[in-house]
């Protein structure tokens, strides 16, 4: 009985020690999630901010044709900088999320990867 007895003060001192861990990381995850949730917001307020300016159609197309008329082609990458620049596009807060993107199977973006949106109402062409 005397066993059982000593074993109990030490598993509730371990039992203790394991809620108060599990307090303190619950804490630290709440900090975490918050400070993310903060910063979301940041950018979406910085998305709202630059899709209220409409596209310099002007400086983007000059940017396009000039890279045209020295005989190189633009790349993606490059094409999609000049369009940030001059605000055609704006970046989603939070990035890419493939439930409200869907899966992107054809250039393998994964959660959290930069991802853009037309900064102007875009038509289907006729």
């Amino acid at each position: 009985m005397n066993v059982q007895t000593a074993k109990a003060p030490a598993n509730a001192h371990f039992a203790k020690a394991r809620l108060t861990q599990r307090v303190h990381m619950s804490a630290v995850m709440a900090h975490a999630h918050a400070a993310m949730e903060m910063e979301r917001l940041r950018q979406t307020q910085r998305s709202r901010q630059m899709s209220k300016l409409k596209p310099d159609w002007e400086g983007f197309g000059r940017a396009i044709m000039a890279n045209h008329f020295e005989g190189c082609d633009l790349d993606m990458m490059e094409r999609q900088e000049i369009a940030l620049k001059f605000g055609v596009i704006v970046p989603i807060p939070g990035g890419f999320d493939p439930e409200e993107h869907g899966l992107d199977d054809e250039y393998g973006s994964e959660p959290g990867d930069p991802w853009f949106a037309l900064n102007f109402e875009s038509k289907e062409p006729t």
